[in-house]
């Protein structure tokens, strides 16, 4: 289901930033060095990170993906053993 969700998005919203990113004028333009030949939106990453933080919210959402309480056997992870 998780993963229905994230290919869902990611081809949802990868258009959407592309075209976004063509409107800003946020592109990769061509030259020496450079192998395409015609400009390349630089975006990309803002449409990957958004998918991520928004599965990752999904999932927070759900039983399964929370840890039960009785996780660390009463032991406090080290970070809360201040003092």
């Amino acid at each position: 289901m998780l993963f229905l969700v994230t290919s869902a998005c990611s081809l949802l919203l990868a258009p959407l930033v592309r075209s976004v990113s063509r409107k800003a004028g946020v592109l990769d333009l061509p030259g020496k060095r450079e192998i395409h030949d015609r400009p390349i939106p630089r975006l990309g990453g803002l449409s990957i990170f958004i998918v991520f933080n928004l599965v990752v919210l999904i999932a927070s959402q759900i039983d399964f993906f929370l840890l039960p309480i009785d996780t660390f056997d009463g032991a406090k992870p080290r970070f809360l053993n201040r003092g």
